[in-house]
């Protein structure tokens, strides 16, 4: 198999298995049924990336687009390389932090789209990764593949903290991640602002 092949049968597998997820955490989370997503969209080329908001999204980006309610990645310039250096649960990570922002669209009580909606989404992905242990799916190091991923995508030193493209250091985003994974989502659906335990600096 090649590795494009692989990487379709990987992001499929985990598309099926987070939205499993979903479908049993949002209503304990929120009291109210899942939505399933509407679609998901592989771009190669800028050419090819969908529009969001009548903006084309970029490359070597993942994105979760509220209008239309579709997921969307960069494949050869995000995921292939994330399948490559790390393995399949860098995808599975990925995927699990934009389902994060349309589970918080969803809830109708989402954060700002800065860093605070980003940890919340990095949190939420740390849940999902506690369920899929739990469920047998996970398999030796690919926690370490999602904190490789994480530590990966950090922001650079000296990011401002509401810069709308930040998502955090990789000791924030390990962080968020992390309490995901310890905690459950109800402890990432009740983030505020500022969210826990990251108050922006002084």
């Amino acid at each position: 198999m090649t590795d494009l092949a692989a990487l379709h049968e990987a992001i499929e597998r985990f598309t099926v298995d987070i939205e499993a997820y979903w479908t049993f955490a949002f209503p304990a989370v929120y009291g109210g049924a899942y939505t399933p997503i509407s679609d998901f969209v592989a771009y190669r080329e800028l050419r090819d990336a969908p529009l969001c908001d009548a903006v084309r999204l970029s490359l070597r980006n993942a994105y979760y687009c509220e209008d239309g309610d579709f997921i969307a990645w960069d494949e050869r310039g995000l995921m292939l390389p994330l399948y490559q250096e790390a393995g399949d649960f860098a995808l599975a990570f990925v995927l699990a932090h934009e389902w994060g922002h349309a589970v918080a669209a969803r809830s109708g009580a989402r954060l700002p789209e800065t860093i605070f909606g980003e940890l919340q989404a990095d949190c939420f992905a740390g849940a999902y990764a506690a369920w899929a242990e739990r469920n047998g799916s996970l398999q030796p190091g690919d926690l370490d593949e999602a904190i490789f991923t994480l530590y990966r995508e950090r922001d650079p030193a000296g990011t401002p903290w509401l810069d709308p493209d930040a998502h955090g250091s990789a000791f924030e985003r390990i962080g968020a991640f992390s309490e995901g994974y310890q905690q459950g989502p109800s402890l990432c659906a009740n983030y505020s602002l500022p969210s826990p335990p990251f108050p922006p600096p002084g």
